[in-house]
Parts: C-alpha cells; structure tokens; sequence
C-alpha cells in the first residue's frame, strides 16, 4: 500500500495496474482506485513491474460502494433542506393569516366601539376609518398607533368636520365597504416614506360654511398668485380695501375674476408675521390657502435673492422695465416692482451686504461656514470693514463681523439680515389651528393646484393662468440671477439638519392639505428625500418608533 501504484484509466471502470515490488503472485495487496481502497491479488503468472487489468468492482446498479453512500448522503441534506424550506413557509404563511385575522379583528371592535358611541368615539371611529382603508383599498399608509386604552393617540385617524350652526358637530365617516376582497387587497409592505403619509390631521369643511385667507410663505410663488387676488395686499388684514381692487387684470391672460379671488378675505405675508398677531388672523378664517415649497428649495432661493449682487441685477432690471412702459405711456408690469434693502435702513443693509462679500459669498461658503464645529478655531475669524451710508447726512464706520456667529443666526431663523430666513415654517405656522381647512399650493405644481383650489371652491371650469412664457409666470424668478446655487452634497446635507424641523412643518402642512391626494403628497415627500435623504431616513426612524410626526 505503501508503494506507488500507476493506474492508468482505460474504459467500463477497467484500470491497468503495476504490480508493486515484493509482491508476489497470488499475493493479496491493496490499490486506490477512483478515491476508494480495494484489496486486489496478483495474478499467478504477473511478476513485480508487470501489468495487469482490474475492473472495480460492481453492485447493485452497478454503484460502487463509496460512490452510493455519497449519493445517499447527499440525498439525506437535499431531504432536509427540502423540508426545512417547507417548515419557514409554513410559519410564514401563518404569521401572514395571523396578522390578518389580528387587524380584521381590531377593526371590528374600533367599529363597533364607535357605533355604541363610547369615550372617544370620534378618535375611535377615524381610527377604525384608517384601518378599514388599510385592510380594503391596500393603499400604502401607516396605521395610527392605537393607544390599549382608548386615549387620544387614536386621534391620528382622519377626521370629517362639518359644521352646523354656531356649535358645529364632529360626523365620524367610516368605510362600509365589502370585505370580500381583503385577502387580494392586503398590503403588509407598508414603505418608509409611506409612513410620512399621515392624513389623520386634514380637516374638510362643508363649501358654504368656508372663510379663507391667503398664506405666502416667501420665496415659494406667492408673490405671483398674490397678483391674481383682489384682497392680495398688505392692507387688506386690517381692513383696507387694495387699490385697485380690480388689480387682477393688470396680469395678461386674466378674462374675468377667479373664485378665490372673491372669496380669500385677506393675505398674510412677513409684516404680519413680524406685527405678533397671526393668531389673531387665523382665528377671523375656517379655511387657509398656503403656497408651499421644499424646504430646502426655499431655504437656498431666499438666500439667492437677497444676495447683494442679485439685489443689484433685480433693482436695475425693474427699473429699466418701468421706465420703458412709461416712455410708452404704459401701465408698467405688476412683476417690475421696486426691489427695496434689507428693512428699508441703510445702515443695516450696508452691514448685510459686507456680510454677504466677507463671510459667505456663495451659498457653497454660508454651508461651510454654519456647519463649522465651535471648536473650530475658524469660527473665531473677524471681517473687518468699512462701510458708508446714507442716513440723515452721510456716514461712515469701521465694523467687525463675526462670521460664524452670523451664519449660525441665519440657518437658525433668528438673524435680520435675510428675512425670509426669519419667517419661515415655524414663523408662519406656529400659530395654525388645529381646525383650520388647509388647502395647499406647490411651488412647482402651482397653475395645476391654483385650478383645482379654485375648482373646490366652485368654479364653473378651470381659471385662467397667466399667458405662457410671460414674465407674470416666473414673478421674482432667479434663473437669470448671476449669482447661482453652488451646493456640493457634502454642503447640502449640512444645510438639511439645519431645516429638520422646518421639514417636519411641511410634511404636516402637506398632509393636511385637503386639495392634494395621498399620490401627491407622497410625490413631495420622494422630492424632499431626494434634496435631504438623511434627514427624512430620521424621520422615517420617528415614524417607527412612534408612529407620529410632532411638529
């Protein structure tokens, strides 16, 4: 055995072997063949060096011993991973009668609860709305998060309002439909970003009970839809008529006075914020008309647009457009309207343009600057400067700007110096009731939700919009700004932890919004993910763990 054998492979398992030395013949020796020992003996007339031919020896089916219980080996672990596999789908297809016979269940007791009329019965019965839409329609949506109890933290299903009278009542809408097709329609694979989609807050009221405001958030297309309203001035909050109040057909393309015009009371924009009172204002309306937009968007055009060198190109460029209509003896465009400094004072504006030339000329650099660690040693850098100014005679004065300390009151809403930065989301809407009508107009969606806005408030068919390509369609527009958006990733994604909670308000401000469906809102909600898609893989992490977005 210990030898070297040669076996030299010919046909039907037959092998050529040389006998080793000192075996004699008739002597038993033993050989390997095809990865097994065989014992085999020498032929009488074979001598030591010579060959002789050996077959392998056959049984039954002509396998060979090793051979077969390989085979039998192998069958064994296909037998138990065969059933294996078997046992996790049968568990799975349990799990999956389980859970459905553990919602069906649920949702009959949330019913049957809120048809006794128990605690909490409107909670209970928007609650069993939600669920019912969940099991029957398949639309991929979040369940509330149903308090063992009965608490208010069923109040996250939809509600419908409808007022009757000076007291109103809460009338709970439940679907009754067929549950026949609850196995095909079942949908367990509920996304992240369905999650967000949360419309238990949206209140709908009954058309003729409605009294409306118009809400313009800056930079997101209110000065454009503002144009088109009777009531769309500053003064008419308080009561003062807007001069002319016909002023709607200053915008080409407008035939006759739309719905909202006539109905929206009065406009809401910075100086209403910045007077303390929007409290007051909410609680004279039912209903709001908000223009929305991506926060990130907003963020990064109200930067843009009080940018000194963008200022100067806007102030020229309406200038030039007003005076040409009056050499013609034109009325001049309502876009051309004059472009003013920051708060009208000359002084702070001549420190908010330094500010803008010494510590964050490009919105790549404001990024960079806001999102230095404090314990950066850059954060203590000074730009020193001279500015002069006209106030009550002419002045000068040496400044010392400390720039991260600028920066971070900017990105934090509190600093003067770019004031759509100071009123945004939570500045307008911190004070919105919870009962208030919520209709929404997307910045990019904005003709398209300006018609269907005017539709629901009884428009006979769709409104004109302003004539295509006219300067009226882009009011305010920054596509020929010369200073331009220079985000690197890495920057954005500085700037979208800032805005964390500004995207909170939005997400809530959208799912309220009674005009945009769920397919809408969940098309804003891929548009902010992918502008911020750390911030809102944080907020999905939120949506897990509680099932709610706290604003």
């Amino acid at each position: 055995e210990g030898s070297s054998l040669h076996l030299h492979f010919t046909v039907n398992d037959m092998f050529d072997v040389v006998v080793p030395p000192g075996v004699a013949p008739n002597q038993p020796f033993t050989l390997r063949a095809n990865g097994q020992r065989h014992s085999v003996t020498c032929p009488p007339n074979v001598r030591p060096g010579q060959k002789f031919r050996f077959r392998l020896p056959e049984q039954r089916g002509g396998i060979v011993n090793g051979q077969k219980r390989t085979t039998r080996r192998l069958g064994r672990q296909k037998c138990l991973r065969n059933s294996l596999f078997l046992f996790i789908a049968a568990l799975l297809v349990v799990a999956v009668a389980l859970a459905h016979f553990v919602w069906r269940g649920r949702l009959r007791s949330l019913g049957a609860f809120a048809d006794r009329g128990g605690g909490g019965s409107s909670a209970v019965g928007g609650a069993a709305e939600m669920l019912n839409n969940f099991v029957q329609t398949g639309k991929r949506r979040a369940p509330a998060a149903a308090a063992d109890d009965g608490s208010p933290s069923l109040s996250k299903a939809r509600r419908i309002i409808e007022k009757n009278g000076e007291e109103g009542t809460v009338r709970i809408r439940r679907n009754d439909d067929n549950e026949a097709n609850d196995d095909q329609h079942q949908r367990l694979d509920v996304s992240p970003v369905d999650r967000l989609v949360d419309r238990s807050s949206r209140v709908t009221l009954p058309d003729e009970n409605r009294t409306l405001a118009f809400v313009h958030v800056g930079k997101s297309g209110g000065s454009t839809v503002s144009l088109l309203l009777r009531n769309g001035c500053m003064s008419a909050a308080d009561g003062t008529p807007c001069d002319p109040p016909d002023r709607w057909r200053r915008v080409p393309g407008q035939t006759e006075e739309t719905v909202a015009s006539k109905r929206i009371r009065f406009y809401l924009h910075t100086p209403h914020v910045d007077s303390g009172r929007m409290a007051e204002y909410y609680s004279r309306v039912t209903s709001v008309v908000v223009v929305a937009r991506d926060p990130l968007e907003r963020f990064v055009s109200a930067f843009l647009s009080r940018h000194p060198i963008n200022i100067d190109k806007m102030r020229t460029r309406n200038i030039r457009v007003r005076r040409e209509a009056e050499a013609l003896g034109k009325e001049p465009p309502a876009w051309a309207k004059p472009v003013y400094s920051v708060g009208g004072d000359a002084e702070t504006d001549q420190i908010h343009r330094q500010a803008y030339f010494g510590c964050y000329p490009s919105i790549e650099e404001f990024a960079q600057c806001a999102g230095m660690d404090r314990r950066n040693p850059a954060t203590n850098r000074v730009f020193n400067t001279h500015i002069v100014y006209q106030k009550r005679g002419r002045h000068e004065k040496d400044i010392s700007l400390k720039c991260w300390e600028i920066c971070q009151g900017v990105v934090a809403g509190k600093s003067k110096y770019i004031h759509h930065l100071r009123f945004n989301y939570q500045a307008f809407l911190e004070h919105l009731l919870p009962e208030t009508e919520v209709f929404v107009v997307r910045t990019k969606k904005l003709w398209q939700d300006w018609i269907n806005v005017n539709n629901m408030l009884g428009a006979k068919r769709n409104v004109d919009i302003p004539n295509e390509g006219s300067h009226e369609g882009r009011v305010n527009s920054g596509s020929t700004l010369p200073v331009r958006n220079n985000l690197t990733p890495k920057s954005r994604k500085v700037l979208c932890q800032f805005l964390t909670n500004e995207i909170r308000i939005y997400i809530d401000l959208l799912n309220r919004a009674v005009n945009l469906s769920d397919d809408d809102v969940r098309a804003e909600l891929e548009g902010v993910e992918t502008s911020c898609p750390s911030v809102m893989e944080h907020l999905k992490e939120e949506i897990n763990n509680n099932y709610t977005i706290k604003r």
